[in-house]
């Protein structure tokens, strides 16, 4: 079983519009991954769900924000982050390498160029949606 810490990025596209990142929340439904999260965490993408831009998608779906929310945190471990090691330029970054650190993941999945640009000296591996999903082989 793979402990994962999933970004808000990667969160907003699978539950507004599926794909590859929808297929590691199916995996975390199926029992084959672990999905760990914070309270702050949960906040951002409540936030991020919020915005204008994504009103029209959600009323498409029937969903709301909340909703969402909701649904993720009840598929999830919640955990106190540890101290983030202040290796990103963006705190809201930082804060999944802490979440990271506090559930002793194995990866954080990430679609933001930022945080991916602290792969290199972060103490947890991260890794894009698809470098996850070849992890547990499910790409077809």
């Amino acid at each position: 079983m793979i402990r994962s810490v999933l970004d808000t990025n990667v969160l907003v596209s699978a539950f507004l519009f599926g794909g590859f990142p929808l297929k590691i929340v199916e995996l975390a439904e199926a029992g084959t991954v672990e999905l760990y999260t914070s309270e702050d965490a949960l906040a951002e993408l409540l936030g991020v769900l919020s915005r204008p831009e994504f009103e029209n998608r959600l009323e498409t779906l029937r969903l709301s924000a909340r909703t969402i929310t909701d649904l993720y945190r009840q598929l999830c471990i919640l955990v106190t982050p540890s101290e983030p090691p202040g290796i990103c330029s963006d705190l809201n970054d930082d804060q999944f390498i802490g979440i990271a650190l506090g559930a002793e993941a194995d990866v954080i999945v990430s679609g933001d160029r930022h945080l991916l640009a602290c792969s290199q000296s972060s103490p947890v591996p991260i890794v894009t949606v698809s470098e996850f999903l070849a992890l547990v082989k499910e790409i077809p």
